[in-house]
């Protein structure tokens, strides 16, 4: 993951709205950096970090977007434990993580067919 040193000179509101997958409320920032690096972010926590030189981790997302995680000594959700279902771990072979990723595929179809289906 792509890494840039900045310090945040503004913290602003770009946009709300509700999801419409669980009906929670969202905020996108935008973090304006004093060298003039600009990016988006769902996270608040920015804005205590205004003035304060940072380096942090971005994504560039699909339109070119540089998006920021959670900055600095913020807590994260940790990741997923790795379920055995999962597939195979180092050293097992490719193909069977292949056949489990297209059980997952099917089982998805299938819940979103259930969940569209006219009534």
């Amino acid at each position: 993951m792509p890494q840039k040193t900045f310090a945040p000179a503004e913290v602003r509101v770009e946009k709300q709205g509700v999801s419409k997958k669980n009906g929670r409320p969202w905020t996108l920032f935008t973090v304006r950096a004093t060298d003039g690096s600009v990016f988006s972010t769902f996270n608040r926590a920015w804005q205590e970090w205004i003035g304060k030189t940072v380096t942090a981790d971005y994504i560039i997302t699909e339109k070119g977007d540089w998006r920021l995680e959670a900055p600095p000594d913020t807590p994260q959700t940790p990741p997923p434990a790795r379920m055995p279902q999962d597939g195979p771990q180092n050293g097992e072979r490719g193909l069977d993580r292949l056949e489990v990723l297209e059980r997952k595929v099917e089982a998805i179809k299938a819940l979103l067919e259930h969940h569209f289906k006219a009534p």
